[in-house]
């Protein structure tokens, strides 16, 4: 009988690497179907990358396919799928009548995924498609390394070598773009989309040291047929998500948690007839061409973007595409920032494939001394054999807050040992985890197995 391949990726193997062992274990392995599991979500969603990548992968292969910008319907098209993907999302779990403040919240994520869209079209795709022809765009593909059935590494897929008994590694991964110059036939470049909070060195200058780039790079240019020498990162500045009232007394800003992104709120006037018409301004502090420092009048209040809808009346056009055609070109294109070109370096992709193998063929084997401690104590996962063995294997980091209280890992429930633990799927707080690639998704339903879809907690992305 043929083995099934043992899948991984980037995510799971940087997560036991650099956050927590023991998180990589609940997440992708634990539970009865051997996937993992994710905290059931219970709030309204917010604008991870999962939605906005969506609308910029239709924008994109709209540019492979037709090697030119493109129109402003093709733009609105891929909002519209971007934004109902959201929506579904909200239906799925129920937040519908949840009120004012969803409405609120729901409209201001739904501004930010739609201004990424629109001003990346804008402000940066012009130059890339100027620089570069797109070769692919969001390729989700999976390959064997460690092969042990003598097909050889990178070679086939992963059925090919399930159908030879091979115990290798299937990792899994999916490149947003590969580009080919225009003006350098031949030299490819990857680039990834990253949504963050801010910029700032710690941002700019982790990705000359992810494995991200050379473990995609090496895996994708065996498809291509050329290596792939350089990475770029196209950040998404989404803003903090916090209060707009600054306390001096415990140095942080309080109110209702606002996305604090252009994209998403502006500074609104209302009218004082006869003298002043109502007045929008997309900053309530800049600086003019010559250095000088304005500041807007404490008449001016923040206002969600969306609002003007009021004022555009059946104009087709939406709010947020209007404000970012209509917003200074300067102030759009700081919400992208691009930090490239990155090196790749073929000596150390091939270094990081060594390690991830080692690292993954560890991972089985603690998996099956794992399951064989969880079938000796009568699949009990609480009892106290199992619970040492996993104490042993796969031992907790305790860096449960990295991102503050706020942002507390989604395990901490579980490694706390607070109520429900025991049962974390039947306590409701939990659900089977559902793979962000097509080869485990597959692999899961061949199993007979149904993910659910729309409720796993949203991820925190990088603060900056």
């Amino acid at each position: 009988m043929a083995t099934i391949i043992q899948l991984t990726d980037r995510s799971r193997y940087n997560t036991g690497l650099d956050r927590c062992q023991r998180l990589r274990f609940l997440q992708y392995h634990f539970g009865p179907t051997g996937y993992g599991i994710t905290r059931k979500a219970q709030s309204i969603p917010l604008a991870t990358g999962s939605y906005y990548h969506v609308g910029l992968a239709e924008v994109l292969k709209y540019v492979q396919q037709h090697d030119q910008l493109p129109p402003d319907p093709v733009v609105r098209e891929a909002v519209k799928v971007a934004c109902a993907g959201y929506d579904r999302v909200i239906e799925i779990r129920g937040l519908r009548d949840e009120g004012h403040r969803l409405e609120t919240v729901a409209a201001e994520q739904k501004a930010l995924i739609e201004g990424f869209i629109w001003a990346f079209t804008l402000s940066l795709l012009p130059w890339l498609h100027e620089q570069a022809r797109l070769v692919s765009v969001e390729h989700d593909d999976a390959k064997v390394i460690g092969c042990t059935c003598g097909l050889g590494d990178l070679i086939g897929d992963v059925e090919n070598h399930e159908a030879r008994d091979c115990e290798g590694i299937g990792f899994q991964f999916r490149l947003d773009i590969i580009t080919e110059y225009r003006a350098r036939p031949g030299v490819l470049a990857y680039w990834e989309f990253k949504g963050t909070g801010s910029t700032g060195e710690r941002f700019d200058t982790q990705w000359e040291t992810d494995p991200q780039f050379p473990l995609g790079a090496v895996m994708e240019q065996e498809r291509l047929g050329h290596p792939i020498q350089e990475a770029w990162v196209i950040g998404l500045l989404k803003g903090r998500r916090e209060g707009d009232t600054y306390n001096p007394e415990t140095k942080r800003r309080e109110g209702d948690l606002r996305q604090q992104s252009p994209l998403c709120y502006g500074y609104y006037r209302p009218a004082n007839p006869p003298m002043e018409e109502a007045d929008w301004q997309a900053e309530f502090d800049w600086k003019d061409e010559w250095g000088k420092g304005h500041r807007l009048p404490k008449v001016y209040q923040k206002r969600g973007i969306w609002t003007l809808k009021e004022e555009l009346g059946d104009n087709p056009v939406s709010p947020s595409e209007f404000w970012c055609k209509w917003m200074p070109s300067g102030l759009l294109a700081k919400q992208i920032q691009l930090i490239g070109p990155l090196n790749i370096s073929q000596v150390l992709a091939h270094d990081v494939i060594e390690e991830l193998i080692a690292e993954e063929q560890r991972w089985k084997g603690i998996l099956w001394e794992l399951y064989q401690a969880l079938e000796a104590n009568g699949f009990d996962w609480t009892s106290e054999g199992y619970q040492g063995t996993l104490r042993r294997l796969v031992p907790r980091s305790w860096a449960c807050r990295r991102y503050g209280k706020r942002h507390e890992c989604q395990m901490a429930d579980l490694c706390f040992y607070k109520e429900g633990w025991q049962d974390p799927l039947g306590s409701g707080a939990y659900i089977v985890r559902r793979p962000h690639h097509q080869a485990e998704l597959a692999q899961m339903e061949a199993r007979g197995l149904t993910p659910p879809d729309g409720w796993a907690e949203d991820e925190v992305e990088g603060e900056g």
